[in-house]
């Protein structure tokens, strides 16, 4: 059943969630196999979608800046703790955590 959260708040919508139990943990895992990482890259979404030159379109035009203001952000804070490939590739860390995903 769906649950408004207008009828029963937050508190209603977390206890359908929670009822749903295993089936929503099933949910979670056919989602997580099916999953890649490039599915986030926003500009490719939005090309795979074939809404990348319809006028007016909000959600691609919003989406684009930030897309462009996320990026910017994460290069130069990147950058400002790695300052070579060296470095980068060097990280075992951040080498673990791009395998994970």
């Amino acid at each position: 059943a769906v649950v408004s959260t207008q009828s029963t708040g937050a508190a209603g919508v977390m206890s359908a969630l929670m009822a749903a139990g295993d089936k929503l943990w099933h949910l979670a895992d056919v989602f997580m196999k099916q999953f890649r990482i490039d599915q986030l890259i926003f500009p490719e979404d939005i090309k795979k979608r074939g809404v990348e030159d319809i006028p007016g379109y909000h959600f691609r035009d919003d989406g684009m800046a930030w897309w462009k203001n996320l990026r910017q952000y994460c290069q130069e804070f990147l950058e400002l703790h790695y300052t070579s490939d060296e470095l980068v590739s060097g990280d075992t860390e951040l080498l673990s955590f791009l395998d994970e995903l």
